[in-house]
């Protein structure tokens, strides 16, 4: 007889290990914070002079006209003009002859306070007025400085939506004086139902009739 096959017991599991705190303070024992940096603030930026005053606008170009020099006047004489006028070609300007004033002209040079048709033109326009004080330091930078130490000038058309009558007691040839000006500084001439009404006289007591002079003083006042 065959003996009895015996399976053998099966192998004891060992218990697993028991953690007696450990696991116990990791869990209730909070991890050490970490140091805050101090937030530091900071200052406001600051903002230079330059920054907040805006530069003088410095021309690129110029093409220049002269008026007002005369024989008759101790300074501006047509002999200082033509010194002027060399002055301005030799930076690279160009000088506008004669009587021209176009839309190519970017400045007049005439004596300060003096009017003529031209600075009137220019004033009607937004050219600048300048004296031979801007010419001589353009030559001292040897090129185009800003204009407002040494002129004047008007922003923009002077007359833009303005409308204009003028009346049948006025000279011919102020008549056509005053259409060229007016037409320059965006204004119309009409028959009727105008802003100004333009007379030999004027009329002070109502509004918008005004004297020729009183429309030259609009667009060039006169210093005092």
């Amino acid at each position: 007889k065959r003996a009895p096959v015996v399976s053998p017991p099966p192998p004891l599991k060992r218990p697993a290990p028991v953690d007696t705190g450990s696991a116990k303070r990791k869990a209730t024992t909070p991890a050490p914070e970490a140091k805050k940096a101090k937030s530091v603030q900071s200052p406001p930026p600051t903002t230079s002079k330059a920054e907040t005053t805006p530069a003088k606008r410095r021309p690129s170009y110029a093409t220049v006209s002269f008026s007002g020099f005369k024989e008759s006047d101790l300074i501006y004489t047509p002999q200082m003009q033509s010194k002027l006028e060399g002055i301005v070609s030799s930076i690279g300007g160009k000088v506008r002859e004669g009587e021209v004033f176009d839309e190519k002209v970017t400045h007049i040079v005439a004596p300060p306070g003096r009017r003529t048709i031209k600075t009137l033109m220019a004033g009607a326009t937004g050219v600048w007025v300048v004296s031979a004080e801007w010419v001589r330091a353009c030559m001292e930078s040897k090129s185009w400085v800003a204009e407002e130490p040494f002129g004047w000038r008007n922003d923009t058309k002077i007359f833009a939506s303005k409308t204009f009558v003028l009346a049948k007691d006025l000279p011919t040839g102020e008549v056509e004086r005053i259409k060229v000006l007016v037409s320059l500084g965006g204004g119309e001439v009409v028959s009727k139902d105008a802003t100004y009404v333009i007379s030999k006289a004027g009329d002070s007591s109502t509004k918008g009739h005004i004297t020729p002079k009183a429309l030259y003083d609009i667009i060039q006042p006169q210093l005092s």
